[in-house]
């Protein structure tokens, strides 16, 4: 297959009525981990959108196991976070 898969780093897969991949990534460098920091995103770590509608429009029978739990989730910006002193 060409492009990510719900088995990359930053892959997904939302065919056939399952859900796989990533939902959130967290990044750190040897530097980075020197100085006790690192970064994070809330979110599908490549910054696309999943929306629930969407998805139950391409799979209805899923509607009724999975409404309760499953949410839109937007992309959030990376974020550093460090360690204080």
């Amino acid at each position: 297959r060409k492009g990510a898969t719900d088995s990359t780093l930053c892959g997904r897969y939302d065919g056939l009525g399952a859900l796989h991949g990533a939902t959130n990534a967290r990044v750190a460098t040897t530097e980075s981990l020197k100085s006790n920091s690192f970064r994070a995103r809330m979110g599908f770590p490549d910054g696309s959108t999943f929306e629930a509608e969407d998805f139950y429009k391409r799979f209805p029978r899923m509607r009724a196991k999975s409404a309760p739990f499953l949410k839109d989730m937007p992309p959030n910006p990376w974020v550093s976070f460090a360690m204080q002193k």
